[in-house]
């Protein structure tokens, strides 16, 4: 479906951390050689692929149209399925559905299936659905034409699927190493991509007691919401260090890929606690 853009929704699940690990998770995970679908991706579609663009005669549109309808786009998993389909039937008429690998420009390589669907009465819904490959990092376009008498285009419903490579490009750091128990932390964790990441309030941490990393309580209530971080932007987060004795600790925090939800990693960053 189309993303939405909101900034903060509903957090899925609670925050669930390893609570004593001697393994310390790497401040910064991924590969940052990726593919960014852009913020516009789905803008000028007709003139990218070379497809038809909206009439207005069928599809509900700013042209006008009465046909509405819902569509996959944006971040898909590979191997997942999409859907496209129409809230009503269009009797006497014939419906292509394409499925296109795309190349980075948007331009089409190869159309990987196509249909055409009729129905015979306007209440009966038209739906197509296709599996993606098992590919990472590929571009598809999932097209929607309404076919005249003689087979020419009366109205296209065009949108772009993207399979990204399938790892978290995120990095944690703080503003500084060491603090004393009446400071705050100020904590940032940057997304380099190519999806939007999502992270929580929730965090933990931990301090080391020979040799062994020891979940320090937390008393505080975190609300249970997610924080969307689009790629290349950066989120903040102040903590209160209160009643923090001296010593070493690592604070982790859950990051996982928006739209995908997998992979999950956890990221963490080390610092260390002195008398004032």
């Amino acid at each position: 479906m189309q993303m939405g853009l909101l900034l903060l929704i509903l957090y899925s699940a609670l925050v669930i951390y390893p609570p004593y690990s001697n393994q310390i998770p790497p401040p910064e995970i991924g590969n940052k050689q990726t593919f960014i679908l852009p913020d516009n991706y789905n803008e000028n579609l007709d003139k990218k692929t070379g497809y038809g663009s909206k009439t207005g005669r069928w599809f509900l549109s700013n042209k006008g149209g009465h046909v509405g309808f819902s569509i996959s786009a944006g971040y898909q998993k590979n191997g997942s399925t999409v859907n496209a389909e129409l809230n009503e039937g269009l009797p006497n008429k014939d419906v292509r559905f394409r499925l296109t690998k795309l190349d980075k420009s948007f331009r089409p390589i190869l159309v990987l299936d196509e249909k055409i669907l009729s129905s015979k009465k306007n209440t009966d819904k038209i739906s197509y659905s296709k599996q993606l490959l098992q590919n990472q990092d590929v571009l598809y376009l999932l097209s929607v034409e309404v076919l005249g008498e003689n087979k020419e285009v009366e109205d296209t419903l065009l949108s772009v699927v993207c399979v990204p490579i399938q790892e978290l490009n995120s990095s944690m750091v703080l503003d500084k190493q060491k603090y004393t128990d009446e400071e705050t932390m100020e904590l940032n964790i940057k997304n380099d991509g190519p999806t939007e990441i999502m992270t929580g309030l929730p965090y933990q941490i931990q301090k080391l007691n020979m040799n062994k990393w020891e979940v320090v309580p937390n008393k505080m209530a975190f609300t249970l919401q997610g924080i969307r971080v689009q790629s290349g932007e950066v989120y903040e987060q102040k903590i209160s260090l209160k009643d923090l004795s001296e010593g070493n600790y690592r604070i982790l925090k859950e990051v996982e890929v928006l739209q995908i939800k997998e992979p999950k990693m956890t990221l963490s960053a080390e610092f260390e606690v002195i008398s004032k």
